[in-house]
């Protein structure tokens, strides 16, 4: 269920995106709301490195990514650990970061998509989108694939990172931004698939 214009994304190359090697950065984009983004996902060491993908409200990678393994799954259904998970325990790039970053919210994401210009590159032979704001700073985010119900789906194809706002309507599912070959969306997914999380930082 796609919440935002999917625009058409072209192919460029890029070598290099921060000004030196102590990641993570906090990327000052020029967004109104002064949000900065980080250059690399959770669990990355790089901004090309695709990093872990985590379910929606837990903070670990595993080996399992079905709905039984899921820690908030119980009897049969998802519990509701909140609307909106961030800076919670339940917030992967909170725990696992620390300080002030956080996982997006929707509103984020959809600043993000409003206020920058974006395309696919590939960042030292990783594929992704490369997203440019006012300032004239880009953020990288690789195309690093899915995983659900024990299938791996790593590829440079596509990519799905969470926001923190589990879906009004159905509890099993959170929002994510859909990277999708030639398009970008605010979509939505089951809460026990992996994906990339790319924290920020809100003023």
């Amino acid at each position: 269920m796609a919440l935002f214009a999917i625009l058409p994304l072209s192919m460029n190359a890029q070598k290099t995106l921060c000004p030196d090697g102590q990641h993570p950065h906090a990327i000052d984009l020029g967004l109104p709301s002064g949000t900065k983004w980080s250059c690399m996902n959770v669990g990355a060491t790089s901004p090309e490195d695709w990093g872990g993908l985590y379910t929606w409200g837990e903070c670990e990678t595993k080996q399992s990514y079905t709905k039984e393994t899921n820690r908030h799954y119980r009897n049969g259904d998802f519990v509701n650990i909140g609307n909106d998970i961030s800076r919670s325990e339940n917030d992967a790039a909170h725990v696992c970061w620390g300080g002030d970053w956080h996982m997006p919210t929707n509103k984020q994401v959809k600043e993000l998509l409003t206020h920058t210009t974006y395309k696919t590159v590939i960042v030292n032979g990783v594929s992704g989108c490369e997203f440019r704001g006012k300032s004239g700073k880009t953020i990288f985010l690789p195309f690093s694939g899915v995983i659900g119900n024990q299938l791996i789906q790593r590829r440079q194809s596509a990519g799905y990172y969470w926001t923190s706002q589990q879906h009004p309507e159905y509890k099993g599912s959170a929002y994510i931004i859909s990277l999708d070959g030639n398009k970008v969306s605010l979509d939505s997914n089951g809460r026990n698939w992996g994906h990339s999380i790319r924290p920020v930082k809100s003023r």
